[in-house]
């Protein structure tokens, strides 16, 4: 957003970020016009810093195909995914809870609140939390996944999805979003589309709001508190 000149970064052979997950348009964005590599890792205090990374070395060949990832576990370190409710380990490709054994902090394994999954290749994939999950009908649903593929769209700034009540299925997501300034608004039926083609058709947000501005905490972080309420507000009118 600063525009700052390609140049000024001549000298970055890379960024490593970790303290939580980035937008995949944000890092694309930066790639392509810094040439740069961002670089995820994986950590937390309870486990004595990072126990994942994106390998330097292998970004080349699946830096693209793994944007997003937060890369392989460090030499020592052990990740899988549980069942949130049974415990049960999940193979491949499944969405759960993380669960570490940080070589730092000693054999046991440590349940985190995170959110996961390790692909088939081993690389590991951080979801966002668990306790801001949206449970549609017995799916859990991350906000961030929403938000992330809606500010794939062209017209969209930004977006902020939270859980409303339902009578059938609990709980259904609800999205507001800002437009880019001078954007055509796209109605609700393309926005779906354009959802359809990055994300799963469960995540697909039943309320809409296009909004001047998006709620946000005394620390610039999402208030989907806020966010929830407005929406019931509107409910209620």
């Amino acid at each position: 957003d600063a525009a700052i000149p390609v140049e000024d970064f001549a000298s970055l052979k890379y960024v490593r970020v970790g303290s939580a997950p980035r937008k995949l348009a944000t890092h694309r964005a930066f790639e392509e016009r810094y040439g740069i590599p961002i670089i995820q890792a994986y950590g937390a205090t309870e486990f004595g810093g990072p126990v994942t990374e994106m390998p330097l070395a292998l970004y080349p060949e699946c830096g693209r195909r793994k944007l997003g990832s937060v890369g392989l576990p460090y030499r020592g370190a052990q990740l899988r995914v549980v069942d949130p409710d049974s415990g049960v380990i999940l193979p491949p490709g499944s969405e759960g809870l993380l669960e570490v054994i940080a070589p730092r902090m000693g054999p046991d394994w440590i349940r985190t609140s995170d959110l996961g999954m390790i692909d088939e290749d081993g690389f590991v994939w951080h979801r966002g939390r668990a306790d801001g999950a949206i449970m549609r009908g017995g799916f859990k649903l991350l906000p961030d996944t929403i938000e992330e593929a809606l500010v794939l769209h062209d017209a969209v700034a930004a977006a902020m999805a939270t859980g409303v009540p339902d009578d059938r299925l609990g709980q259904v997501p609800a999205v507001a979003l800002t437009l880019k300034p001078g954007a055509r608004e796209p109605g609700i039926e393309e926005l779906e589309r354009h959802l359809r083609q990055h994300i799963e058709a469960t995540h697909i947000p039943v309320k809409w709001l296009i909004t001047d501005a998006l709620p946000y905490n005394g620390m610039m972080k999402p208030d989907r508190n806020a966010l929830r309420d407005m929406f019931l507000k509107a409910g209620e009118g």
